[in-house]
């Protein structure tokens, strides 16, 4: 009897166990990846029209829709047409699909991921199969030296003389078609422009390039007008002084070097190039001779502690622009580049007694905190290793 009491207890010692496994142990990879809700935010076009979606005033194509993250749901799924409403939309772990209902409840939205993750299929209702294509972000493509473009901007970005002999019909619409695509990025940095307060001037064998800010002006030997990288740098300029209104040519004299850094910059993360002058160099000669075959790069390991108290506003804008590109490689383009915005913006109410460097960097930190408490150690990193220190982040 004892014997038979011995088994039996072992017996309920080893299902408690077991049972208390399958309570507490965690779940194995698999199990977690199928609870993970994959990521179908962004715009979506489908590949059929939706005959009951037709509307006659829509300003967006009747088969387009958007998917954003939503607070009482997964996702919310919008119609981008003039009636727009949205549709919750939840995940069903164990049909692995989306699922929602408009408010009606006549028209049932079934969203299925596939393995390609630009491509989702759809159920509508009962009756109608669609797929959707995710629409792709705008490229910023160059628009290369010497080629035109015919379709013209609807109010020029630039201001042009008409008696101004280097800026022919034809440069004109080459140089619009580069600054549409440059205008655009620089409006999802944050930049707030608008057209026609900058004017473009030409003045043969200058040799070189400059934005005068308190007429508004870039002049360029002409010779210049197909780099677009120089062009950039120069609008840039402009659109640094906007952001500062009033305080632009105080802090274009203390900060000349943090400023000639952000030209360089912005106009290379457009192009997603850090180089800076490959046509201006071409155009002077090339680079022979041991001369680099461009005037500046992002791509360098330059130190802050080489520079000194005589270094000019192009060696300190190199050395800092060479951090913020690597900043931009550690952090991601989209993210860094309103934070520089941002940072300049800040400087101004910065304490004056600073390195200039030094304060906008400062500020660059504190403001990416604000977005990501990651950041400024990332910032602080980068930045030490060329040899910068930063007086400590106020707690």
């Amino acid at each position: 009897m004892s014997q038979l009491r011995l088994v039996t207890l072992i017996w309920s010692l080893m299902l408690s166990s077991l049972v208390a496994s399958e309570l507490f142990a965690e779940p194995n990879d698999g199990a977690k990846a199928s609870k993970k809700v994959p990521d179908i935010s962004g715009d979506w076009l489908s590949e059929s029209p939706l005959e009951s979606f037709v509307q006659d005033d829509s300003p967006q194509p009747v088969n387009s829709f958007r998917i954003e993250r939503s607070k009482t749901a997964d996702f919310d799924l919008h119609y981008l047409g003039s009636k727009a409403t949205g549709i919750p939309l939840k995940w069903n772990a164990k049909s692995k699909t989306f699922e929602g209902t408009t408010k009606n409840d006549t028209v049932t939205f079934v969203v299925t991921t596939t393995d390609d993750p630009d491509i989702l299929k759809c159920d509508i209702a009962t009756t109608h199969k669609d797929k959707w294509r995710r629409v792709p972000k705008p490229s910023r493509v160059r628009v290369a030296a010497g080629e035109k473009s015919d379709v013209a901007a609807k109010k020029p970005i630039l201001l042009y003389d008409d008696d101004d002999e280097g800026l022919t019909d034809d440069i004109k619409k080459r140089t619009e078609a580069m600054m549409v695509d440059f205008c655009d990025y620089m409006e999802t940095v944050g930049f707030k422009l608008q057209k026609g307060q900058c004017k473009l001037r030409t003045q043969r064998d200058m040799g070189n390039a400059h934005y005068y800010h308190n007429i508004r002006s870039i002049v360029l030997d002409p010779k210049y007008l197909t780099d677009d990288s120089v062009l950039y740098r120069e609008f840039t300029h402009h659109a640094l002084a906007v952001a500062l209104g009033d305080d632009a040519t105080e802090i274009f004299q203390r900060c000349s070097g943090v400023e000639s850094a952000l030209a360089d910059y912005f106009g290379c993360s457009a192009c997603e190039d850090p180089v800076v002058g490959r046509v201006l160099v071409l155009a002077d000669g090339g680079g022979g001779n041991g001369r680099l075959p461009y005037l500046r790069t992002m791509d360098n390991q330059q130190k802050f502690s080489e520079l000194n108290p005589s270094s000019g506003r192009h060696a300190v804008g190199e050395t800092l622009s060479g951090a913020l590109w690597e900043i931009r490689d550690a952090i991601g383009m989209d993210t860094v580049d309103m934070l520089l915005l941002k940072a300049w913006a800040g400087i101004v109410k910065s304490d004056g007694s600073n390195g200039q460097v030094v304060r906008f960097v400062t500020s660059l930190r504190d403001v990416a905190g604000k977005e990501n408490p990651d950041y400024p150690k990332q910032i602080e990193t980068i930045v030490e290793r060329r040899g910068l220190k930063l007086p400590s982040a106020e707690k």
